[in-house]
């Protein structure tokens, strides 16, 4: 691999057809969550995106495709790696650049890779003021430097801590789901550079651009005194200027989260991955987990079920319904994820549909799974069969 460059940054670019002269790129892989390391595509991918060498060998055996586009290699697992190319652009360029750096811009002109700095509102008015005060006591002259400091610091990424840490232990590993928010508590921007102050013991982070702004403030007032900014945490280090960057450290688990580039995630401890909140197979996969409920109410032991889903028209797979509805199912479980109506279609109903109410309906799906091919039955509960429809008066005269 390291003498295979015919397909690296440069061969790609050329073809891209997009006209723009910078092109966004993420140098997170996708089958692992975390920074690349060994960059990589297939020599018929023609996408500019690359995932991390060791994480795609170790799940080829059960899935050869790029994780990306999808190509599937011609060849056999053990003769797979004959495909596989390296970006030396980019590898050269993760090389040098700390392991916070998780995104980048592509210049089609130069054919270099850039480092891609998101600075919010906040962050520049903050910096300009810092900037004005600079012959006057020199504070963005120690905002700069702190920064540099701490980059330097957390190059690599064996110098990052994680909410996983035994000394930490910030996740509760037992629970099936840990909701997190990406949200910087100062600049209320989605971070960058997720950090925390040594003694912190909530899993919410501050950016490290806004901490190294609150020194700079700081420094101008002559008080050496952070306090962690996130709400409810009473942590402060008070100091010397010169020792305040060795309080604070950037969590690479929270790293990883960003590669959604969502607001809030949800993290899975027994998978070790994150997901995006509002993703439709997460949500499936969510409702498809809940216990299954019983909408017929018991004094009714026969109902004409209909099955077809008020919002696609069509015949429901996964029925579902509100636990706070007072009738039978009446929207398919996708079609349900996809349009996400504010209140229950059933003309008699009205009830508002909150994703937490929302169960698999057990008698509904018991119909189904006899497969008729009515838009609706009449349903014996007791017998738990279909009944037939009753003739019309005429046929039965006939």
């Amino acid at each position: 691999m390291a003498v295979k460059k015919d397909h690296g940054l440069k061969e790609v670019l050329r073809l891209i057809p997009s006209a723009a002269p910078m092109i966004p790129l993420s140098f997170m892989c996708p089958i692992s969550l975390r920074r690349v390391n060994l960059p990589c595509r297939f020599q018929a991918c023609k996408h500019l995106e690359v995932f991390d060498l060791c994480s795609y060998l170790n799940q080829a055996q059960t899935n050869k495709k790029c994780p990306i586009c999808n190509y599937t290699p011609v060849a056999n697992y053990e003769e797979c790696w004959k495909e596989l190319r390296m970006d030396h652009t980019l590898f050269e360029f993760l090389r040098f650049h700390p392991y916070t750096v998780v995104k980048g811009t592509v210049s089609k002109a130069r054919e270099a890779v850039e480092p891609l700095v998101e600075t919010s509102k906040y962050v520049k008015d903050s910096i300009t003021r810092l900037e004005q005060y600079e012959q006057k006591c020199k504070a963005h002259s120690q905002y700069s430097e702190l920064m540099r400091s701490l980059m330097r610091t957390y190059r690599e990424e064996k110098k990052l801590r994680t909410a996983l840490d035994d000394d930490l232990k910030l996740i509760d590993t037992t629970k099936s789901e840990v909701k997190i928010s990406l949200r910087d508590s100062v600049s209320k921007d989605m971070m960058t550079f997720p950090a925390r102050l040594q003694d912190c013991k909530h899993i919410e982070a501050f950016d490290l651009t806004t901490f190294a702004i609150a020194f700079g403030q700081a420094f101008i007032d002559q008080k050496p005194i952070v306090k962690c900014p996130h709400p409810g945490c009473d942590v402060v280090m008070e100091d010397e200027f010169d020792d305040l960057a060795d309080y604070i450290y950037v969590d690479g688990f929270l790293i990883r989260a960003l590669a959604l580039n969502v607001m809030d995630v949800v993290y899975i401890p027994s998978q070790d991955r994150f997901v995006d909140p509002s993703d439709k197979g997460y949500l499936r996969d969510l409702v498809m987990k809940k216990p299954k409920i019983d909408n017929l109410p018991s004094t009714k032991r026969l109902r004409r079920v209909n099955l077809k889903c008020e919002l696609s028209e069509k015949t429901m797979k996964i029925p579902v319904v509100s636990n706070k509805c007072d009738h039978m199912a009446c929207m398919d479980l996708d079609a349900y994820l996809e349009y996400r109506p504010q209140k229950c279609r059933n003309s008699d109903c009205g009830v508002e549909l909150m994703l937490q109410d929302i169960h698999i309906d057990e008698v509904v799906e018991k119909v189904l799974k006899h497969n008729p091919k009515e838009d609706s039955v009449r349903y014996n509960v007791a017998s738990d069969e279909i009944e037939e429809e009753p003739k019309p008066v005429e046929a039965r005269m006939k």
